[in-house]
């Protein structure tokens, strides 16, 4: 199973995700909902960071994530849709 690396910076009020090496990082990519994008030099996104994230209590985890390969010719954009913000929460 991959590493997932998060961090959370309490004076900057930033939660950072990499899925990948930060050193990969080549362009970010802002999302317009304080969200920002890391991605690497083939455009994959590797990371992301949110801003202005808070959190009362910080607590340490671990979570496992499993990845899937789907072949991009099964599907097409108008599958796509975001996820839902309920089910989800906010960050």
């Amino acid at each position: 199973m991959a590493q997932i690396n998060v961090f959370y910076d309490e004076i900057g009020n930033t939660l950072t995700v990499w899925f990948d090496s930060p050193h990969d990082e080549y362009i970010c990519e802002e999302t317009g909902e304080e969200v920002i994008l890391m991605k690497n030099k083939t455009g994959k996104v590797i990371g992301f960071e949110k801003l202005n994230f808070s959190a009362e209590k910080p607590v340490n985890f671990q979570v496992g994530f499993e990845t899937i390969a789907i072949k991009p010719e099964a599907i097409s954009a108008q599958q796509i849709t975001p996820p839902d913000r309920q089910q989800l929460g906010d960050f």
